[in-house]
Formats: C-alpha cells, structure tokens, sequence
C-alpha cells in the first residue's frame, strides 16, 4: 500500500490510527504468516506523515515530496500531530460567549466569532476559522513543496483554499453560526442576500 493509496481511503488520519490499533489488537497475537503487528513508534510516524500529506494535499493544494521525509522529519509530524490532537480535545471543553451584536459592539462580537471558529474543526481537519482569512486562496493548480516544510497552524490558516466540496461545506457551517448570532439583529441586513447557498465567506466579508 502506498501513501497516495492510504490519502485516497482515508481522508481522515484519527480513523487511520484506529484502524492500524485495531488490526494489532486482530493479527498481533497470531502465529507464523498471519502475524501482523505496527509499533507504536511505526504507527506515530506513519499517521503523522498521513495528517501532515493530508493537509497540504486537501486543503493546500501542495504536493510535497515525500522522499524528502527522513526519520527525523517524520518524528517531527508525529509530535505535530499528537499536539493537535490534545488540541482537538482540548476545544471540546473551551467555550466562547460571542455577544449579541449591534452596530457599536462589531469589533467584540467579529473577535469572539473568530475566536469561535477557531476551536470548532472543519471538514479538512483544520480550524474553521480559514473561511474568514482576508486573503482569497484560489484554485492555482498543485505545486511541488519539499517534504520537509512547516506547517503550524497560523501558516495554516491562511494557506488553506477557498473553492472544493470541503470548502463549500465549512463555509455553509460557517453562515448557520452567523445566521444564528444575526437573526434580529442589524447585522442580519448585511448577509441575508447571502442565505441562498448558506455563502458563509461572503457573508463574513460583508460584515468586515
């Protein structure tokens, strides 16, 4: 199996490690050619190269080269990934109280939706806060990029494209949110044009 195939059949790297864990838990005890087990050294090197090829294929429109990967870059990917992971849990306990809005409170309510979105997880596995970057990322074809670039998470957030079925989906997120912290009030002038297709970008473009 290579890694373009393990790109193409999981989409999501959290389901890849459960699969490696349960096929240990299946084939790790049986004897002779049936035996099959991956170190938990393996399996963190292997789901985070996944998770580090994932985003920059999906959601970057980056092709990296993936003989650039040494053991020491792959250890690097598997540290990023368990962080973001804990991150992932983390939001789950964190809440933001965005205000009710109104024309003299805008710079309050747009850093509490921000701060919002940015602990609630898209389809692409990145922060959904992407969808209200400034800048437009649009489709310019794949690039080449070497294997080992860094990829944290503010270089992250404004690389990320705007256009794809993945895309679509956050942005529709993204206008719900809006709509729900909108309705009634002035703010919902601005982005009513926008519910049909739940535009969430534009929407958000509107306000600022």
């Amino acid at each position: 199996t290579t890694m373009k195939e393990l790109l193409t059949a999981y989409h999501d790297t959290d389901h890849l490690k459960q699969l490696l864990l349960n096929l240990n838990k299946t084939f790790g005890s049986t004897t002779g050619s049936n035996k099959a087990y991956f170190p938990t050294t393996v399996t963190r090197r292997l789901c985070g190269t996944h998770w580090f090829l994932n985003i920059c294929v999906s959601g970057m429109d980056m092709v990296p080269d993936i003989s650039d990967i040494d053991t020491k870059i792959a250890n690097d990917y598997a540290s990023s990934y368990g962080s973001w992971v804990t991150k992932k849990t983390r939001f789950n306990d964190m809440e933001v109280k965005v205000p009710k809005f109104t024309q003299e409170n805008w710079n309050l309510f747009k850093e509490r939706f921000i701060n919002l979105c940015q602990l609630i997880v898209g389809c692409r596995e990145v922060p959904m806060d992407y969808i209200l970057s400034k800048t437009d990322n649009d489709d310019n074809g794949l690039i080449s990029v070497p294997g080992g670039i860094d990829i944290n998470y503010t270089y992250i957030s404004h690389s990320v494209t705007h256009y794809g079925d993945k895309f679509t989906s956050d942005s529709e997120l993204v206008f719900t949110m809006l709509e729900k912290e909108l309705k009634e009030t002035p703010g919902w002038n601005h982005i009513n044009k926008y519910k049909r297709g739940k535009k969430g970008r534009e929407a958000w473009k509107s306000l600022i």
